[in-house]
């Protein structure tokens, strides 16, 4: 990664998955809010003006991926914030930008591809 410590909200229903995903991401430097459903992770990105990414899990009870989306649609302060999903379906770009996700990573990930996904969502937030 690069100097820049990424900040990630991870949000996953999977708890095995989500401890994997937040040591994936603490190992290679990144400062990781990990989550369980989309309410807390609407929480911690308010919380967090430092938040550079999340990674947003499409299926989960309560909310799911694509009511994230939409609240954060709706939160000025938070429209920008590149959100990743991540799921085990397939997913076209034009799918992915219809309902506001700057990026898709399918199930399961490919390590240095996350991470390289990342960096990028970051780099590019940064440079708004």
């Amino acid at each position: 990664m690069d100097d820049h410590r990424h900040s990630v909200v991870v949000v996953e229903d999977d708890r095995a998955t989500r401890e994997a995903l937040e040591a994936l991401l603490t190992t290679h430097g990144c400062r990781v809010i990990a989550v369980e459903d989309a309410e807390r992770a609407l929480d911690a990105v308010d919380r967090d003006p430092g938040c550079c990414v999340v990674l947003l899990d499409w299926h989960m009870r309560g909310l799911g991926g694509a009511g994230f989306l939409r609240r954060r649609g709706q939160t000025p302060s938070l429209a920008d914030l590149p959100v990743v999903i991540v799921t085990g379906d397939e997913m076209t770009g034009a799918e992915v930008r219809a309902v506001g996700a700057s990026a898709f990573l399918r199930k399961p990930m490919d390590p240095a591809i996350l991470l390289g996904v990342v960096a990028r969502q970051c780099r590019a937030h940064g440079d708004q």
